[in-house]
């Protein structure tokens, strides 16, 4: 077996083990937080094979620009380097693998001191717009960000995970415990990492069960999408942290440069009146008592002894570079300075403009503490993070290897400026039709003309109805929706709404048809894809959809008694759980207002218990009444003052909407007697396979990374 399959196999099986209990979850951010500039993929290997690791970056970083040596005997730290036309390993060595030679130096590892806290926190207040109530002690303003940050990326973060569950443990868990489980494991986690790195504990706040849910997550294909939330967003903040820990360091020093300064002048001045005394004696001796000399630290020019120049610094010209690689397993060593740029660039803070936000003032993990000199590259060593390398202008910065092991270049600020806003302005299109929609217009007409030649049975369109969308209870939502007095078009933008966008295939009757669904509609048609079809398909609005349902269910043919019958479980469970959700989301002391006293002490519980009593409690018709009139009043006040909501996906005024609909009374549906389901293999279709690719999979930047490959290598041929 090679040796990339080895590393590969090592980070499968690493992920497992990490996920394996809360504290072993915990064991990895220790090490994360130390190494935040990493990816996530590259953090759990490097927690494999070196978890005490703390400073991480290639030979020649280390030799060429630090001028330290790797160890004999260490062994590098393997990587997958994915940027390439193939993957391959790359090593990394930890600083503790090095020893400093002459002229060497070692990188800025930046540590927030206590007294620098309150400003510190003043700044997150400032750059996160925390509320007062979050700015009590930094650990407070800190949960408060890793809060909002989870929130604001979430739907991105999640995005194809449910693709992933496959054979994990979470493909057992409905969507809404895993939405929730998800955000609250990321933000925990971030506030973990952020709290470890600066130097907080932040066992304070948490407790080892907050992690609990991490053992659902036990492979890596899950795993990856948590880890590359945590990762991303706790970089981007403690990158601003350390810029601002750094730029704090620097005044810091500068006063005291200033305060040496007057210190040595007003000791000069000392001693130049002293001096000017010693003289004034030695005239007096001399004319007095014959020349006698006290003696004084003056030189004899009259002025500070003068300082023997310093040749002790030299770095030796026939010095020898050991050659490392004979102790590194494999792979190729990159260049320092040239080399691709890693997985993603650190992303800034929740989006909000902040003076400096596209550049990096101070050096988290890695930096040197000096100003660059006048004379144009400064004495910072080349490479390690925030050193200042003048280029041709561009000012973005060049990734090298490791936790912080980069070259930052001068930023400015980008903006419109008035004369490029009206330019902009006046070259604004007016809205066309959707590429979907505009297809789906062509393929209309087109067959139109054929009507009737070639249709998709209606046998098969009533089968794929009868399936529902693609989410958990689908069909149980779309039964209990379908029980209550509506207008057509609320019943077609539930529909809608349930279907959301996704794809399916069935093999029915010896043939495959593919399905998709988006803003415009369903698509059926014969085949792997509907991108290709124009004559085999068949073309259904959302009205057409809900009509068809509607009718199927009055016929009794739309379920089994069996499932119709546990369509009003199913619809007190959701809303249970939504109830739930909501009031976790809710600010501080509004759950005592929404919500009776009885109740408080049932809905402090652990999530299953919550559930579980909310939906017993939903069955009572005054208790609903109740919590109807309080949601109703959460709704209006909500809508003035939307900081009542810590999170804001749980909206209390479509949260009232829907109770208020939930109270309403419902007519249930009998099956047709001697109806039954008729079980359809299924298959990934190739349009939910091209869907997938174009959101770029479930690492950081695909898309970017896969467009980059074909810019570099599409026009290439194999020879």
């Amino acid at each position: 077996m090679s040796k990339l399959q080895d590393i590969r196999e090592l980070a499968q099986e690493h992920a497992t083990s990490v996920s394996s209990s809360p504290r072993d979850w915990m064991g990895y951010m220790d090490t994360a937080a130390r190494l935040y500039r990493y990816p996530f993929t590259d953090q759990l290997l490097i927690h494999a094979q070196h978890p005490q690791a703390t400073a991480c970056a290639s030979l020649e970083l280390w030799n060429e620009k630090m001028f330290r040596w790797v160890n004999r005997g260490a062994r590098g730290i393997a990587l997958l380097d994915e940027n390439g036309h193939n993957t391959r390993l790359r090593y990394v060595f930890d600083i503790s693998d090095t020893h400093m030679v002459a002229g060497g130096r070692s990188p800025y590892l930046w540590q927030m001191q206590e007294h620098q806290q309150e400003e510190i926190l003043t700044h997150l207040a400032e750059a996160y717009g925390l509320e007062e109530k979050d700015t009590g002690t930094l650990s407070d303003a800190l949960m408060a960000v890793a809060r909002e940050m989870v929130a604001d990326s979430l739907e991105e973060y999640l995005d194809g995970l449910e693709y992933a569950a496959e054979g994990t443990y979470l493909e057992d868990l409905d969507e809404v415990t895993v939405r929730s489980d998800f955000r609250q494991l990321a933000t925990d986690s971030v506030y973990y990492m952020l709290c470890r790195r600066c130097g907080l504990e932040p066992m304070e706040l948490l407790e080892e069960e907050d992690f609990m849910h991490i053992t659902d997550y036990n492979r890596l294909s899950v795993l990856t999408f948590l880890g590359n939330a945590a990762s991303q967003i706790s970089e981007s903040v403690l990158i601003d942290i350390g810029r601002t820990v750094h730029k704090i360091s620097l005044e810091e020093a500068r006063k005291e440069v200033e305060i040496s300064n007057e210190r040595n002048y007003n000791n000069f001045n000392t001693l130049m009146r002293e001096n000017k005394g010693v003289e004034n004696n030695k005239e007096e001796n001399i004319e007095n008592e014959g020349g006698t000399d006290y003696g004084t630290d003056i030189s004899s020019q009259g002025g500070l002894p003068v300082s023997e120049p310093d040749r002790r610094g030299g770095r030796s010209d026939n010095r020898e570079i050991r050659d490392a690689s004979e102790d590194i397993p494999e792979g190729t060593q990159e260049q320092p300075v040239s080399e691709p740029v890693p997985d993603r660039k650190a992303e800034q803070p929740s989006g909000r403009d902040r003076e400096g936000s596209t550049g990096e003032d101070g050096q988290p993990d890695g930096e040197t503490a000096e100003e660059p000199s006048g004379t144009g590259q400064g004495s910072r060593p080349d490479g390690l993070d925030s050193i200042y390398e003048r280029t041709d202008g561009n000012s973005g910065r060049e990734h090298l290897d490791g936790i912080g092991i980069q070259l930052v270049e001068d930023t400015r600020e980008d903006g419109l400026s008035k004369a490029e806003e009206e330019i902009a302005s006046a070259l604004s299109l007016p809205e066309y039709p959707t590429a979907n929609e505009q297809k789906r217009q062509i393929g209309e007409r087109v067959a139109a003309f054929y009507a009737g030649e070639i249709p998709i049975p209606e046998s098969v369109v009533d089968d794929i109805l009868r399936t529902g969308g693609n989410r958990t209870g689908s069909q149980l939502r779309i039964i209990y929706n379908f029980m209550s007095e509506q207008s057509p078009g609320e019943y077609t933008e539930f529909v809608k709404r349930e279907y959301r966008k996704g794809g399916k295939g069935f093999q029915m009757d010896g043939r495959e048809y593919s399905v998709w669904f988006d803003e415009t509609g369903m698509q059926i048609a014969v085949g792997h894809t509907v991108a290709d079809q124009i004559l085999d398909k068949a073309f259904l609005s959302w009205k057409d959809v809900s009509r068809r349902i509607h009718q199927l269910l009055n016929q009794g043919e739309y379920a089994p008694q069996s499932v119709l019958d546990v369509a009003r479980d199913n619809a007190l469970k959701e809303h249970a759980q939504a109830l739930a959700y909501m009031k976790g989301d809710m600010a501080e002391g509004v759950a005592e207002i929404v919500f009776d006293e009885a109740d408080l002490p049932h809905l402090r519980s652990i999530y299953p218990e919550i559930t579980d009593y909310l939906t017993e409690k939903l069955q009572d018709p005054g208790w609903l009444s109740d919590l109807n009139e309080r949601l109703e009043a959460l709704a209006e006040a909500y809508e003035t003052d939307n900081s009542l909501m810590r999170f804001h996906h749980y909206n209390p005024v479509n949260i009232s909407r829907q109770f208020q609909k939930f109270a309403d009374e419902v007519i249930p549906y009998q099956a047709r007697e001697g109806f039954a389901w008729k079980e359809q293999q299924m298959f990934i279709t190739q349009d939910e396979i091209d869907a997938f690719l174009v959101r770029g999979g479930a690492y950081s930047e695909g898309r970017l990374r896969t467009y980059s490959f074909y810019l570099t290598y599409g026009g290439k041929s194999k020879g």
